[in-house]
């Protein structure tokens, strides 16, 4: 064929086939883009998706049942919290349990930090908690809540928190108590009372005879724990002096007054040199959660006391569930089964 073919009609059949294959590489190039374009308009199009389904940042009003954050600084908090809760019902739900630490008064800030993660103030930009608060909540709860089986969990590691500065919530500057001055500053709850129970070797109901900067006098005293001790201080009308630090510092005392109809419980263990140290003083009161504990001095076992505690929270918790329920039950005309 070459040899017959003239060089002009050569030269043409030459042309015609690399204008082909440009055709062909073409249309090859226009498929690439066009499936390309159409990959990427799809993938565009699945983000969108995906982030219009991302819960977008909202504020509400801390409600009464948010047991543990209701009455805190601020009245309305931001939603998602910084532990992944996406609806105020469920970040209500998950912070019950932390309402018994709170209840222990371990540190002073444990409803700043804890309420910080399950409640987070209401603002533009989310604002977590400082390392140093959460070391300082941990340092002061840690050990109280090892001893009734509940370890710090890995969601409070304090590592996962910003180094402090202007950005994240600090420990309050205020806070300078002696940590060995703590007997005349507790809190009258349930879980406290207990927790101090539990920790020491006398428990009594007494009358003040006296108060000074590092001591009280009592007498007409009670015993509770230990029972034994009861016959022998109402038959002596025993006097007991209780320091109010181990080392015998100056601790104030404001809520201590001597007065002759006014009745204290009072607890202490023994301390160096065989002393009795003061470990809580709370006027005797009539308060449900005040009787409730004293209640509970006669059948405690303190090594089981964490769970004891536990399984308290757990049927409160149930009780308002079911207050709830049969209130909205009422609003709609229903009946509520009883409970079996």
């Amino acid at each position: 064929l070459c040899c017959t073919m003239s060089f002009p009609l050569l030269f043409n059949w030459i042309t015609i086939i690399i204008i082909i294959n440009i055709i062909a590489r073409h249309d090859n190039h226009a498929q690439a883009i066009s499936s390309w374009s159409s990959g990427m308009d799809t993938y565009i199009s699945e983000s969108w998706a995906v982030l219009s389904r991302m819960p977008q940042p909202s504020c509400v009003d801390i409600p009464r049942n948010f047991t543990l954050c209701h009455g805190i600084d601020y009245v309305r908090m931001r939603l998602p919290n910084l532990v992944d809760h996406e609806t105020l019902d469920e970040a209500v739900q998950q912070a019950a349990p932390w309402i018994s630490l709170l209840r222990l008064n371990c540190h002073p800030d444990t409803q700043r930090f804890l309420c910080s993660l399950f409640a987070p103030v209401c603002l533009e930009r989310a604002i977590y908690p400082c390392r140093s608060l959460c070391e300082a909540v941990k340092s002061g709860c840690e050990k109280r809540m090892q001893m009734y089986g509940f370890p710090w969990p890995e969601m409070l590691n304090c590592n996962k928190f910003p180094i402090t500065n202007d950005m994240c919530i600090q420990p309050h500057e205020n806070y300078q108590v002696n940590k060995s001055c703590t007997s005349c500053n507790q809190v009258g709850t349930y879980e406290n009372i207990l927790d101090h129970f539990c920790r020491s070797d006398l428990v009594l109901k007494v009358k003040l005879k006296s108060v000074s900067s590092n001591h009280i006098v009592v007498q007409k005293a009670r015993s509770i724990k230990p029972r034994e001790a009861e016959a022998n201080l109402r038959q002596n009308d025993v006097e007991l002096k209780l320091q109010l630090t181990e080392n015998n510092e100056n601790c104030p005392c404001s809520s201590a007054k001597a007065h002759r109809n006014k009745r204290y419980l009072a607890m202490a263990y023994h301390g160096r040199n065989g002393v009795l140290v003061l470990n809580l003083l709370l006027p005797w009161r009539k308060e449900k959660q005040f009787k409730k504990a004293l209640k509970m001095f006669r059948k405690l076992d303190c090594k089981t006391l964490g769970t004891q505690i536990r399984e308290r929270a757990r049927r409160e918790r149930r009780k308002k569930l079911r207050a709830k329920a049969k209130a909205a039950a009422a609003r709609l005309g229903l009946k509520m089964p009883n409970p079996r």
